[in-house]
């Protein structure tokens, strides 16, 4: 059933070829405007341009590996001398663990390097001779030059990363026990040099009768596993008038179907070339004018039918013409469903035809060739008539838009763990890394948007106590009727609460931040408070009053006391006094300093009476990075 003989890093010497296989990551595509999908539908037909012919595109689905979910959550915080945070972490994990496993969905490309009607070129490696005992060095050398020649074209937006032989096993034992094996996809290491000798798994492949649908029972030889009943699936055919884009991406429908059942899909692709597909449709246009021309006294109905296909053709032929660039592209896609109860199978794979079904593409279970579509997820099994019967034939650029490789995009890849995504169908990790933003180039901005009581509160709850579990500091302002924030402050200890409204301490930006950043955060959260607009003359001269050096000469170092000469200051003045309240401008109240980062929190209780020019507007500033709000 397993035709590799051995591997060497990431190529698999078969009995039909030598396959270079790689690991993908989908480009965010879910939550992205149409411009962007546009993008990652380019990304891919840039896949299938690199792709030689004969290549497999396999999405398999495991569960994912709980341990590198908890080193995510962890993020190189030090939890020994944080006990409270690593309870948290444990808690979601012992939760994963026990009730909500989560799932991700793979790109595994296996791409031959000896195809003779690929862009590689033809192998010098025969089966016979890897029979005899395996590839030589140099020959090994040949082919890793191919190889790197392969790896530089892969498209760069999908990170690509070569497998080795954990990760081809890993592959073989997944299709082997689909629906039944639960080990997760292994870690990537650097370096994927392990040479090996064949070492895959013997199985038992026989047909089920017991069902409506075309199935198979697959048994493991050498291992005490259960039985694996598996329902391939070949797709026959898509609506005439194709699928609209966005909408047509069909595979992801597998993630929104069955429960304790696992699915995954494969396309066999196979390229010809620009000029190759025009031959082949002159020859076949040559064909239809001759049998025009034979019918020419027959009913009208086959005439018909002949000028629909030579209409097809020219119209195909336009599209090549149009997109100088673009290639011909045969590609043959098939489902998998597995379980271990039979019954459970036969029911996903009518929900999975009928999902299919409301885009108008059509699939088979072929009764009695099951065996011949379940082997085209084998790589370097032969395609057998059965799988060649069933290719669709388009361009690269229409391929593109079914867009199979794909990624969810929500969130990063470590940080706080917020919850699951469900939106993707399987369940996926949520994380939000807020204090490493900066370093992937990004603001450290979060807006939680919803309904009331759909878990805006909770969620920025449970964000923040994981930023204070790593060290962080946070305020809060709470100006709503139910202060849960004040609440929540007065249950945490350390947590210091201020209340506005009863003015116990200033909030004076010259008094409560150092000398030489005063200045400057009252620029920057006042002025816009005052009307005061960016990059003009008057923001230009009241900074310059606000430096360390002019207010030392001016003697201002409380907002009471900003009354600097000329009008133009003389307005902002005016302004300050009629718009703040006394944590403003009274010099009495005791100074509170900018809290030093440490692992505490801080809630401002809500106001009961005018805070300063539009208190939205404040807030609105003070949520998204003011003098108030700060973490890290």
């Amino acid at each position: 059933l397993a035709p590799t003989i051995a591997t060497d890093g990431n190529l698999r010497f078969t009995e039909n070829g030598v396959y270079a296989e790689y690991l993908l990551a989908g480009p965010h595509y879910p939550y992205q405007t149409v411009r962007r999908r546009q993008g990652v539908a380019r990304v891919n037909r840039d896949l299938a341009l690199a792709l030689p012919s004969g290549s497999l595109l396999m999405g398999p689905g495991p569960q994912m590996d709980l341990a590198e979910t908890l080193e995510a959550m962890v993020g190189g915080t030090d939890y020994g001398q944080r006990p409270e945070f690593a309870e948290g972490v444990a808690g979601m994990y012992d939760f994963l663990r026990l009730h909500q496993r989560p799932w991700e969905r793979l790109f595994i490309v296996s791409a031959p390097l000896d195809s003779s009607v690929g862009k590689v070129g033809k192998g010098v490696l025969s089966a016979a001779g890897l029979r005899r005992g395996g590839p030589d060095d140099a020959e090994i050398a040949s082919y890793r030059a191919r190889e790197a020649s392969l790896f530089a074209t892969l498209p760069s937006a999908m990170r690509p990363r070569r497998l080795s032989f954990p990760h081809m096993n890993w592959l073989w034992e997944y299709h082997l026990g689909l629906g039944t094996y639960a080990a997760p996809f292994p870690a990537l290491a650097e370096q994927v040099i392990t040479p090996g000798r064949n070492g895959f798994a013997a199985a038992k492949v026989t047909p089920y009768h017991g069902t409506s649908v075309g199935m198979l029972k697959v048994e493991r030889l050498d291992a005490d596993a259960p039985a694996s009943f598996q329902s391939p699936m070949v797709v026959a055919s898509f609506p005439p008038g194709g699928i609209v884009f966005p909408g047509s991406e069909f595979l992801q429908r597998v993630d929104f179907v069955g429960e304790d059942v696992q699915i995954w899909w494969v396309q066999r692709l196979e390229f010809a070339s620009r000029a190759r597909a025009q031959a082949a449709n002159m020859k076949a246009a040559r064909t239809i004018d001759d049998q025009f021309h034979q019918r020419s006294m027959q009913p009208t109905g086959a005439t018909n039918t002949l000028a629909r296909k030579e209409q097809g053709l020219a119209e195909y032929d336009a599209e090549l013409d149009a997109n100088p660039g673009d290639e011909e592209i045969r590609f043959t896609t098939v489902f998998c469903v597995g379980s271990r109860d039979p019954r459970r199978t036969e029911e996903t794979v009518l929900e999975l035809k009928h999902s299919l079904e409301e885009l108008h593409v059509t699939t088979h279970t072929k009764k009695g060739a099951e065996k011949s579509v379940w082997k085209t997820f084998v790589p370097g099994a032969r395609a057998n008539t059965v799988i060649k019967g069933y290719a669709q034939t388009t361009t690269t650029n229409n391929w593109c838009r079914f867009v199979p490789v794909q990624g969810s995009g929500l969130g990063n890849t470590s940080g706080c763990m917020m919850g699951l995504n469900l939106s993707a169908g399987r369940p996926e990790t949520w994380f939000v890394d807020l204090p490493g933003a900066t370093g992937r180039g990004k603001p450290s901005n979060i807006v939680l948007l919803g309904d009331q009581g759909s878990g805006k509160t909770y969620s920025a709850s449970r964000l923040l106590d994981d930023l204070a579990g790593r060290g962080h500091t946070w305020t809060m302002l709470d100006n709503g009727p139910l202060q849960e924030w004040v609440a929540k402050a007065q249950a945490t200890p350390g947590a210091k609460v201020v209340d506005l409204a009863k003015q116990s301490f200033s909030l004076d930006p010259l008094r409560i931040f150092p000398t030489e950043q005063a200045g400057t955060m009252f620029a920057e959260h006042m002025f816009p408070l005052l009307g005061i607009r960016a990059n003009t003359v008057e923001e230009a001269l009241l900074a310059r009053a606000l430096t360390p050096e002019s207010r030392g000469r001016l003697g201002v170092g409380w907002v009471g006391k900003a009354r600097p000469r000329g009008e133009i200051r003389r307005q902002v003045a005016a302004g300050v006094a009629q718009h703040c309240v006394p944590s403003i401008r009274e010099p009495s109240l005791p100074r509170r300093d900018v809290p030093i980062p440490e692992p505490v929190g801080a809630a401002v209780e809500g106001k009961r009476q005018p805070f300063l020019a539009g208190p939205e507007r404040l807030l609105h500033r003070l949520g998204g990075g003011g003098f108030l709000a700060r973490t890290g």
